[in-house]
């Protein structure tokens, strides 16, 4: 049997209108394609611009979160478009192209032009091997 062991957590807040200010500037596609996963860049470019800043800084938030719950030898070598957030059954989840053996638990939410990202890092262990 495995059970769930919290190894960290990861909380990021931001304002929305800074990433549209971003969005909005000439360097902001390039800030797309160094922060936002393939999958995601997508999904934002079917978005108006509001909708779109939204999604971008929830994009954002949640990898500082991860970024957050890491040790510093993982924080060395961490890529912000090799993470990514997507929808599974409505709940919000996190995937990587990087190999990781935990598991990372999101929880988004925002209101009036503030968004927050937490991050519950945590790993399995079998209880039977102890």
């Amino acid at each position: 049997m495995k059970i769930p062991i919290t190894r960290a957590i990861g909380v990021d807040l931001i304002r929305v209108d800074r990433i549209a200010a971003l969005l909005a500037k000439p360097s902001g596609t390039r800030f797309l394609q160094r922060v936002l996963h393939p999958s995601e860049r997508s999904a934002a470019s079917k978005l108006n611009a509001q909708n779109c800043a939204t999604y971008v800084a929830g994009c954002w938030a949640t990898k500082e979160a991860i970024f957050k719950s890491l040790p510093a030898v993982e924080q060395h070598s961490f890529q912000f478009n090799r993470w990514y957030r997507f929808l599974d059954n409505g709940r919000p989840i996190i995937g990587s192209e990087v190999p990781h053996s935990d598991e990372f638990l999101l929880s988004i939410s925002h209101d009036d032009g503030i968004l927050v990202a937490t991050v519950l890092r945590q790993e399995y262990i079998d209880i039977r091997a102890t």
